[in-house]
């Protein structure tokens, strides 16, 4: 994805940088989610859904949801990817998102 956009030249190195931060910590936020050691149990329902935290160096403390959605994968697709900017309606931990550009 990123080798793709940096050939692209409508963007703009302050754009290109942005790229790349992302592109960053997205590797950095799966690599950890992947990482299957060291996780503790928070809580866990009687539906079998899971949190789990771990401490991360230079991070802190991090959380992982693990749950069974009972929806197609275009619903969430829709929902978490094409609405993004509604998000906050249904977190609420999440004051206000804004997408800048697609």
């Amino acid at each position: 994805l990123l080798g793709s956009q940096l050939e692209d030249p409508l963007y703009s190195d302050q754009e290109l940088a942005y790229i790349q931060q992302g592109e960053e910590a997205m590797q950095r936020a799966l690599g950890i989610l992947k990482d299957q050691e060291g996780w503790k149990k928070e809580s866990r329902q009687a539906n079998g859904d899971e949190v789990l935290s771990k401490v991360i160096p230079d991070v802190g403390k991090v959380f992982r949801l693990e749950v069974v959605v009972d929806q197609p994968m275009e619903r969430l697709y829709e929902e978490l990817v094409e609405r993004m900017e509604a998000m906050g309606e249904w977190n609420p931990n999440v004051k206000k998102i804004k997408i800048l550009q697609k």
